[in-house]
């Protein structure tokens, strides 16, 4: 589907599947796993906690600030500071903060997403009001630049470039290579560039994924959205952190307060 579909184009989709013994639905989904004890434990442990139950800041509680940026270390060899975290539920309410905080103006209304891509991606895109324009998955990550690059140059209003890696539904892990290219083309036609990483830490074949953030690209033009939902199987906690760098996260914490 090259173009933007309705809700009937799902509601009929979601027929068709229901219709098919061989097709597989990978819009919305629910681990297979539940979650480790240890992480309901620290759930109910902090249910306990009175202070849990106040309003907090817009870039989140510090606690689980510093607790993103750790792990950010620990898995993705990432040196990222708690200024550079803002907590959100969930990804595509990442997607619309970031949308919103840093979206330019009527001149600057499009963002850029793979083809095939996640449905709620496309949700958030709408949502903010920006106007969707894809890029072809090509058979391999060089392709996929060059299908990249073709859309940058055709699309002079757009403002953001999303990436998925590893990719839902592909499977494709991107390396440092790849995230440099990206960041060359987003450059040279002055766009942000968000990765979604819900998958990062679910690489069976090399145990974690590569960041964009990684190699000090933290520091540059470009947004990570890393989700508990699969890694953790709690998709329905709805929690998720930004990282970037501390300018783009001051923006961000600006518009969510």
């Amino acid at each position: 589907m090259n173009h933007q579909p309705s809700r009937e184009d799902y509601h009929q989709l979601k027929m068709q599947i229901a219709r098919e013994q061989n097709v597989f639905d990978l819009s919305v989904i629910n681990p297979d796993l539940v979650p480790a004890q240890e992480v309901t434990d620290k759930l109910l442990e902090a249910c306990l906690q009175s202070s849990v139950s106040a309003y907090t800041s817009g870039s989140g509680l510090p606690q689980l600030k510093s607790a993103f940026a750790n792990r950010y270390r620990k898995s993705f060899d990432v040196d990222i500071s708690e200024q550079s975290v803002c907590i959100e539920r969930g990804t595509q309410s990442s997607l619309q903060s970031v949308f919103f905080a840093l979206g330019g103006s009527k001149d600057l209304s499009e963002v850029i997403l793979p083809l095939p891509y996640y449905t709620l991606h496309l949700e958030a895109i709408t949502k903010a009001r920006f106007k969707p324009q894809f890029y072809q998955l090509g058979n391999d990550l060089s392709d996929t630049i060059q299908n990249i690059k073709e859309i940058a140059v055709a699309s002079s209003k757009a403002k953001f470039l999303i990436l998925n890696f590893p990719n839902n539904p592909t499977g494709w892990v991107a390396d440092s290579e790849f995230y440099d290219q990206v960041l060359v083309l987003a450059e040279q036609y002055e766009l942000i560039v968000i990765n979604d990483f819900v998958y990062g830490a679910l690489d069976h074949l090399n145990g974690y994924s590569s960041s964009l953030l990684s190699d000090g690209r933290y520091a540059k033009n470009c947004i990570e959205i890393f989700s508990l939902s699969k890694s953790y199987s709690v998709p329905g906690w709805r929690i998720a952190g930004i990282l970037g760098n501390a300018q783009h996260m001051e923006r961000i914490v600006k518009y969510k307060n």
